[in-house]
């Protein structure tokens, strides 16, 4: 016949598995719920680097349009601000 004490033992053993796991797992939720936040501001900043990219493109593919501020090097300017001023609201 089993010992009360080595019952007791064992279901107090279980029951801090099962309180360890419980934690541990509720300290998983909680960090997942910040990872959609993560990826959207992830998403925001590649957008705008692509922005800048797509437009310093089209800045070296059209030169000779370089000595004013209207055109491709205006929305160049516009879009680098635009990507600077993201970064620095991260």
């Amino acid at each position: 016949m089993c010992e009360p004490l080595s019952i007791t033992t064992g279901v107090l053993s279980i029951l801090n598995v099962c309180g360890t796991v419980g934690w541990e797992l509720k300290k998983f939720h909680d960090s997942v719920k910040s990872v959609d936040e993560t990826v959207d501001g992830l998403a925001q900043d590649v957008s705008s680097l692509a922005q800048v990219l797509e437009s310093m493109k089209e800045t070296l593919s059209h030169i000779e349009t370089l000595d004013s501020h209207t055109g491709y090097i205006g929305k160049h300017w516009r879009n680098l601000a635009q990507a600077l001023d993201g970064g620095m609201l991260a």
